[in-house]
């Protein structure tokens, strides 16, 4: 299986995923990795870690209520604010990985709502 073959693959597997298994992956994996953003945060003395704590922290508790899709696009923006440049850091990377999957939930939250 090629790359492409393998990400078209992943991609119709995640579109056929219900929203709560979408939203618990995202969190799984923001829970396993937010502390390498607040690594580079601590490193690079760059970025507000607290925003993206509260990006990950509205979606970690969110409920089956109707969530006001302002607040979503207003954390989602906290995220991109505070999301490091690999052309800025060359060892950003690592703290990327949890701000696509905070982002991601976030968006998962917005399509469901």
């Amino acid at each position: 299986m090629t790359y492409t073959e393998y990400t078209i693959s992943l991609e119709d597997k995640m579109n056929r995923t219900g929203f709560e298994n979408k939203l618990e992956m995202g969190i799984s994996i923001c829970k396993l990795l937010i502390q390498n953003y607040i690594e580079f945060n601590r490193k690079h003395n760059w970025g507000d870690k607290n925003k993206i704590l509260d990006a990950f922290n509205f979606v970690n508790q969110h409920d089956k209520e109707i969530i006001d899709s302002n607040q979503i696009l207003m954390h989602i923006k906290y995220v991109e604010q505070n999301t490091p440049d690999t052309n800025d850091f060359d060892d950003c990377s690592y703290a990327l990985i949890p701000i696509i999957f905070i982002t991601w939930s976030n968006l998962v939250l917005q399509k469901y709502n």
